[in-house]
């Protein structure tokens, strides 16, 4: 197994430290990965010294584990990732906080005083973007002000926090832009950060529409509990989730598991397992795929126009325009 352990701040660049660990040598601001440990490649683009961004796009050939440590004193970076591909397990703590989750298609930020143990399966698709962004340059970009109890909570130094988003469509195009545009012409590094500020945006822009709530403290087994409450509600979509049941599973109480689930990820428990349940029904229904009916049933609707007009509601078409449209 492959092993890289690091600790953020400002100047820290993640490619440099990364080959240096390995003894490769990187061309530029891109490594290309040697045939011996599989086949991809990292890139960082580094704007100023309190705004980093590092792309990772490859396939090992054995498991790599990354460690993250906390600094020794607040030096004020925020992490923002954006990962398009499942596949990574992490084990992620705080002072106040510790959970482990599987890494699904979505989008991330969570505080600089985040301790991570990554673990990258071997013969996975991996394609992550990872920006640090210390405070100054965050006020800068943010002006957070009165009313904006978000933006205060993401640049606070003093703040522990991890917010979780769905990934857009528009945050995958980003990313895989900046994945493949060039930046030796005297412009392109610029231009990269323009790009970089519009893929923050949009997870900004996702966690802004949440409702303005003060973020509620979580205790350490709290948040493990989420991402394994969350998970248990994804394993069986044809279920849809006893919250006095999920409850008692995960010892919360009913009222403190619905406000940090909504918290973490932004919405309810049933409107999460709603979303990923209408994932799951367009996957199977594209063309080529299963009929509405068997989609239906085994989604666990036993009322056909209740699924029709559900899926409608997500995605502009019946199950079965979908199915011919695709």
């Amino acid at each position: 197994m492959l092993e890289f352990t690091f600790t953020p701040a400002p100047g820290f660049n993640f490619l440099e430290s990364f080959s240096q660990t390995f003894g490769l040598r990187p061309v530029g601001n891109r490594l290309q990965l040697p045939p011996e440990m599989g086949e991809g490649w990292l890139r960082s683009l580094t704007f100023t010294e309190d705004f980093r961004f590092t792309i990772h796009h490859y396939r090992l050939r054995e498991p790599l584990r990354l460690r993250r440590q906390a600094p020794q004193e607040q030096h004020g970076i925020v992490s923002f990732i954006f990962y398009t591909t499942a596949g990574p397990e992490a084990v992620l703590r705080t002072a106040s906080i510790t959970y482990q989750h599987r890494y699904t298609m979505g989008m991330e930020v969570g505080s600089g005083d985040l301790v991570a143990d990554i673990l990258f399966p071997a013969d996975t698709d991996i394609f992550i973007g990872v920006a640090a962004v210390g405070f100054r340059e965050l006020r800068r970009l943010l002006h957070p002000g009165p009313g904006s109890e978000l933006l205060r909570t993401l640049t606070d130094p003093t703040a522990s926090f991890l917010y979780h988003e769905s990934i857009t469509p528009e945050a995958t195009r980003l990313l895989t832009h900046l994945s493949e545009t060039d930046d030796r012409d005297v412009l392109g590094n610029f231009y990269l950060r323009i790009r970089v500020e519009e893929l923050l945006y949009e997870v900004l822009h996702q966690l802004a529409l949440r409702e303005p709530h003060p973020p509620r403290p979580v205790a350490n087994t709290d948040l493990d509990n989420l991402f394994q409450l969350r998970a248990r509600i994804l394993r069986d979509l044809s279920q849809p989730p006893v919250l006095p049941e999920l409850a008692r599973e995960f010892q919360l109480s009913e009222t403190r598991m619905k406000a940090l689930f909504k918290q973490v990820f932004g919405e309810t428990i049933y409107a999460h397992f709603q979303r990923a349940r209408m994932a799951e029904a367009a996957a199977l229904l594209r063309p080529g795929g299963h009929s509405v009916a068997d989609v239906g049933y085994a989604l666990g609707f036993t009322n056909l126009s209740h699924f029709s007009r559900l899926f409608k509601r997500y995605y502009g078409l019946t199950p079965k325009r979908y199915a011919l449209d695709g």
